[in-house]
């Protein structure tokens, strides 16, 4: 144990000792370090650092005023074998009052200055319980030191602080520097800290981390109070120091006098746009090098990093630490503290959130958003954001998450550590509710914008995607997927594996973009194609070869181009009409019912069925098979078979078969036709309107094709 009237002399940096090491955040602490030194928690770390003595007052957690004073003259008899004494200037008399604030925010500890302003007699005194001075020779070795708390009176060294006036960052001491630094951790010595080890600066005494340092949290990172550099335990703040408690130094503190719960209780902004009071909280440029741990007593608060463009990690979970501004660790979250909303800035920024209702906004960069328990606004901002889920109670329906600027086909929603075994995604009013989880860990995570298969990362099976009554795109995942379109004309992509598309009311494209969409192994089903209505859009795949086959009243549709062979089902009729992206004519094949059977604007191969079908060959010249049954051969323009590019019917039965003409007759007095034929061919001639030279020309494989089998 100490004795309370025991000198502290100050301290001088220790670096590189160890290299480069993780941090530990709260949750990691406690046990074994990954430099094998013991770790202690946020708790046992604050009471290390008191050394469970009351400081100033009678007992542990009793809060105390104290009176401090900048002193007027030198005392009897200088301290230790120092010599040269000075008083503050003004500059050390601002930067001590920042320090001593710094200290009654995060304690119930009041300081109560005897003297007033930076100069002139009125500044100093020498009647107060802590005095504060210069001294410029002896204590070589030290930067400062300082008294432990004890006897309050005045003539008592007890508290007292020693500076070394030689040294220029003492002398002038800045917001971000070493002098700050050294005022702070003085006056943690004056109101009853300890250094975390057993060890003191002085002359020829070598201190390092990994011979002094008696557990892992001794650095400058976690204390002020610590002789070792931040980069000790993994962090790095570019030559920068604290100038305010710590994450140690505050559960040390409140161990001392009890937290101070009237300190920034209403809506406080920490960073750019700081509304806390303080300087080490205010970024004022992008280059603001930014040292603190926040102690916030309540209201609903925000860090806003927004300034900076380096990568950030901002994490909101108390005792925690975030690496922001280029710096790394350099922000933390006192135990208890709860900060509710996060703004990060123009990098690829993690941004993670707490159990409570957060905003996380990443700004420009590709962000990656945690928004952790509580019902959560995230807003990605510009980029390729990735909104990350690790527990169903991260957002579920009694808190449930909303993503506002979701980008579908560009942002991703990681589930990855979920796991789920079953997720749906309902499309409605323009937003997405995508629902799922594990046996009873069921999440659901809401969108202002639309959400597709295709953007969800940790799928382990097909889901379930549902639209609504405005057109919307709906895409699946690389899973088999039942997709369900609404009332509107909807745009269905099913990705890969063997998908179920309903397309609905509407006018629906069922759109496929690659050959492994759909093939063979894992087939797609088309269940409500809309022939003349509907559309199969191919157009991606760019196919050199497509055959269309009627089967038992549904439809495979086959093609590809080279290697890539797709094959898609329905289980209602699709025509080569229906086919968007057709490079070439198509092979159309009819089943043993009654087919109406169309060909596209190429030349065609169609080949009826059994059944008494309707063939259509459309534009170009197409080869027509009706095969059994009664079959009707219909032409609805007059380009449908031209004297350049006639149609061929290979298998007419006269007397069986019917040529309809019907759709192009107009009953004008110059409308006819005439036949012809020979041993083996017949030739129907078309004539309209009145034209000299024929219209249109169809051949036939079979002869004596009669007028009674012409529709007119």
């Amino acid at each position: 144990m100490r004795n309370i009237s025991d000198q502290v002399e100050s301290f001088t940096i220790r670096t590189g000792d160890v290299g480069e090491l993780a941090f530990l955040n709260a949750d990691q602490r406690g046990g074994i370090a990954p430099n094998g030194k013991p770790s202690k928690t946020i708790d046992q770390a604050g009471l290390h650092l008191v050394g469970g003595e009351p400081g100033w007052s009678a007992a542990l957690g009793v809060a105390y005023t104290v009176t401090y004073a900048f002193r007027s003259t030198a005392p009897s008899s200088m301290p230790s074998d120092t010599a040269g004494f000075s008083r503050f200037n003004a500059a050390q008399i601002a930067q001590t009052e920042l320090a001593l604030a710094g200290w009654s925010d995060v304690a119930n500890i009041t300081f109560v200055r005897v003297g007033s302003g930076t100069s002139g007699e009125g500044a100093y005194s020498n009647s107060a319980s802590i005095l504060l001075a210069n001294y410029s020779s002896g204590e070589s070795g030290a930067a400062a030191f300082a008294n432990y708390p004890g006897d309050p009176s005045f003539s008592s060294a007890s508290g007292d602080v020693w500076v070394n006036s030689t040294l220029s960052y003492n002398r002038n001491p800045l917001q971000g520097g070493y002098g700050a630094l050294v005022l702070v951790h003085e006056l943690g010595h004056t109101i009853g800290l300890s250094h975390p080890g057993d060890y003191n600066a002085g002359e020829g005494v070598e201190i390092t981390y990994a011979n002094n340092a008696e557990y892992y949290e001794d650095s400058l990172q976690y204390t002020v109070m610590s002789y070792f550099d931040e980069s000790e335990t993994g962090a790095n703040y570019q030559g920068a120091y604290a100038a305010s408690p710590m994450l140690d130094d505050i559960a040390a503190a409140q161990k001392e006098y009890g937290a101070n719960t009237a300190t920034r209780t209403g809506d406080t902004v920490y960073g750019f746009n700081s509304t806390a009071g303080r300087s080490w909280f205010l970024a004022s440029t992008a280059s603001t090098k930014l040292i603190f741990a926040a102690w916030d007593a309540g209201g609903v608060d925000t860090f806003d990093f927004s300034g900076y463009a380096q990568n950030q990690l901002v994490d909101l979970r108390a005792g925690n630490f975030s690496n922001v501004g280029g710096l790394v660790g350099n922000v933390a979250i006192a135990a208890n503290v709860t900060i509710e909303n996060a703004i990060g800035g123009g990098g690829a920024d993690t941004l993670i959130g707490n159990a409570a209702g957060n905003s996380l906004s990443g700004l420009a960069g590709d962000d990656r958003l945690v928004g952790g328990g509580g019902g959560d606004a995230l807003f990605g901002g510009a980029g390729t954001n990735t909104f990350v889920y690790e527990r169903a109670t991260d957002s579920d329906n009694a808190h449930l998450d909303i993503i506002h600027d979701f980008k579908a086909g560009t942002d991703r929603l990681d589930l990855i550590a979920l796991a789920p075994s079953n997720v749906s995604i309902l499309h409605h009013n323009g937003g997405t509710f995508v629902n799922g989880g594990s046996g009873a860990s069921v999440f659901q995570i809401a969108s202002i914008n639309s959400i597709n298969g295709s953007d969800i990362l940790g799928l382990t099976n097909g889901l379930y995607l549902v639209g609504e009554d405005t057109a919307s795109t709906l895409i699946g995942s690389a899973k088999g997927d039942t997709i369900v379109g609404g009332a509107a004309n909807d745009t269905i992509i099913g990705g890969d594996a063997g998908d179920a598309l309903f397309g609905g009311a509407g006018a629906d494209i069922f759109a496929y973009e690659s050959a492994t969409n759909s093939g063979n192994a894992y087939l797609d089903i088309i269940h409500d194609f809309q022939t003349g209505v509907d559309k199969l859009d191919l157009s991606a795949m760019n196919p050199t070869n497509v055959s269309v086959l009627h089967y038992q009243g549904g439809t495979f549709v086959n093609g590809g181009a080279g290697a890539s062979v797709f094959q898609i089902a329905s289980m209602n009729d699709i025509n080569a009409t229906d086919i968007l992206g057709l490079t070439s004519g198509a092979y159309i094949v009819g089943d043993e019912l009654a087919n109406t059977l169309l060909g596209s604007g190429f030349s065609e191969t169609i080949v009826g069925g059994d059944g008494n079908d309707v063939i259509i060959g459309g534009g170009a010249a197409d080869a027509l098979f009706g095969g059994a049954g009664a079959d009707t051969f219909s032409f609805w323009t007059k380009t449908d078979s031209t004297p350049g590019a006639p149609d061929i019917i290979h298998d007419f039965q006269t007397g069986v078969d019917k040529i309809d003409l019907t759709a192009l007759h107009a009953n004008g007095a110059n409308d006819h036709y005439s036949l012809i034929s020979d041993a083996n061919t017949s030739y129907l001639f078309v004539q309209l309107n009145g034209d000299t030279g024929n219209d249109m020309l169809i051949l036939f494989a079979t002869p004596n094709v009669h007028a009674s089998d012409i529709l007119w």
